[in-house]
């Protein structure tokens, strides 16, 4: 028997995902978005999320899972060793 071919997979860009998103998603991410451009940084969107830069190093990053944003944040794993936050 042969194996069934995988279907392939389709990478769908971060813009797409964000206009085809729910309304309450996108109101999440406009929010978070104008919070954080508050601080100074700056926005780049790339076909995984948008990430926030100042002077080459990354602060934060969005991206879309389903239907859910996800907020990665640059912040010292030592400092959340002891804690109940999966790092």
């Amino acid at each position: 028997e042969e194996p069934a071919p995988k279907a392939p997979i389709i990478r769908i860009p971060f813009e797409e995902r964000i206009v085809d998103a729910e309304k309450e998603m996108k109101a999440n991410y406009n929010e978070l978005k104008n919070y954080i451009l508050s601080y100074g940084v700056k926005s780049r969107i790339s076909n995984s999320g948008d990430t926030f830069r100042l002077h080459r190093k990354t602060y934060v990053k969005i991206t879309i899972a389903g239907k859910s944003l996800k907020l990665y944040l640059a912040l010292n794993p030592e400092d959340y060793k002891d804690s109940t936050i999966p790092v």
